[in-house]
């Protein structure tokens, strides 16, 4: 049996790659019983080894991420991580098994098997035996890639308004429904003689 712990303690880690025992598993799991608790869920879910070797995976991360069971099963943190990435991943895994921190919450990007990257949302915390020992790693995985993207395109639909806005000759005001001024561009600025943070103090 194991429960995560609000309070880990673990050892350090053998290799700053985290590159562990690529067939040991979790002490205390059963795989089975794992993946019957985890395969109904419509969020990844991951169990990592304390070296950072994944263990186990739900259905819903092998979809996410391309892979089937057997492919990912053995695949060590630092490969599935984007190499931008992989450092703070590696970071954070390290201070949870070591105790400085209970738990943990990652945006990051994982890569698929095909190479391309995907955004995801890891919450992470340790299991413990009965006795009280750091067993492994469980995470949640969501996937967040459309939502990344959509606040992407916001922002970029944001940058193209200012940039015409700004360079109009045109002096332009915009006021919402209750009477305050939310945007002022450069010409009326010159025109009314305010900067744009002066009109929106209030």
């Amino acid at each position: 049996m194991i429960w995560p712990s609000p309070h880990p303690i673990g050892p350090s880690l053998p290799h700053p790659k985290l590159r562990g025992n690529m067939g040991k598993h979790c002490p205390h799991v059963e795989v089975d019983r794992f993946r019957l608790l985890t395969n109904q869920a419509a969020i990844g879910i991951e169990q990592i080894s304390l070296e950072g070797t994944l263990l186990e995976a739900n259905d819903a991360l092998c979809s996410t991420l391309g892979y089937s069971l057997d492919e990912i099963r053995g695949k060590p943190l630092a490969e599935l991580v984007h190499p931008e990435q992989v450092t703070e991943a590696l970071e954070q895994h390290q201070q949870l098994i070591q105790g400085a921190i209970s738990h943990f919450t990652l945006k990051t990007r994982y890569l698929r098997k095909d190479g391309l990257p995907v955004w995801v949302n890891v919450i992470s915390s340790l299991a413990h035996s009965d006795e009280g020992a750091p067993a492994c790693r469980i995470s949640i995985v969501e996937d967040i890639s459309e939502r990344v993207l959509a606040q992407e395109r916001r922002e970029g639909d944001e940058a193209k308004y200012r940039a015409i806005i700004d360079t109009a000759v045109d002096s332009i005001v915009v006021i919402d429904d209750r009477g305050i001024i939310q945007s002022f561009n450069r010409a009326a600025e010159h025109t009314f003689g305010y900067q744009q943070q002066d009109t929106q103090k209030s």
